[in-house]
């Protein structure tokens, strides 16, 4: 259908979902927080505003982007679809009109790819609060914001998911940050609930 009914698989989420329900089973009775490793005072979380940019040698796609993001509060980022698959966040590019660019990562590096519009994008609907879409942690785990249904852990709904170039097969959920001038994210995995220093933040 129009807004993309059927097969719906969320760009950023990759990972099955029998695979998370069994993770989130094996962490909900853990609900003890661990102290985070100390940091350095002269190491404060580096937050930066992602500049989108379109990616040259890779091959476009087409679609359609009908509403804001529901993952990075942004004017400029959108819910996309190419047939029944969701893209989101999508970024508007300054200067390249009738694209957008889909897909990147600047967290773990992955440019993406152009998406060009079969139609205009939306207007955006009311200014929301900034937030952060991606977190790499001290850890070297690169999270992610849910972009649908959110698990329950630890008696809070995950805001976060993440993964270690380490062990890609093994699923974190991020339910809090507290910010600081060192960010500091709950985290909860297959150890219980601990406590992480966020190293850079995207918003």
């Amino acid at each position: 259908s129009k807004h993309g009914r059927g097969r719906v698989m969320l760009a950023l989420v990759n990972r099955a979902s029998l695979a998370l329900v069994s993770f989130v089973a094996s962490v909900a009775a853990c609900s003890a927080v661990a102290p985070a490793a100390r940091a350095s005072a002269d190491a404060p979380t580096a937050v930066a505003t992602y500049a989108p940019a379109l990616p040259r040698g890779v091959a476009e796609r087409s679609g359609r982007c009908w509403t804001d993001s529901s993952v990075a509060a942004r004017p400029d980022a959108f819910r996309c679809a190419m047939g029944d698959v969701i893209v989101d966040p999508c970024f508007s590019v300054s200067g390249h009109r009738g694209f957008v660019v889909c897909g990147a990562n600047p967290a773990t590096g992955a440019v993406g790819f152009p998406l060009r519009l079969d139609e205009p994008l939306p207007a955006t609907t009311t200014p929301r609060p900034s937030r952060p879409w991606l977190l790499l942690l001290a850890d070297g785990q690169a999270c992610a914001r849910f972009a649908g249904a959110r698990p329950r852990v630890g008696g809070k709904f995950a805001e976060w998911y993440c993964a270690s170039p380490a062990t890609p097969s093994r699923t974190t959920l991020v339910t809090d940050v507290d910010r600081g001038a060192a960010w500091i994210a709950t985290v909860h995995d297959t150890r219980g609930a601990h406590r992480v220093v966020v190293r850079r933040a995207w918003e």
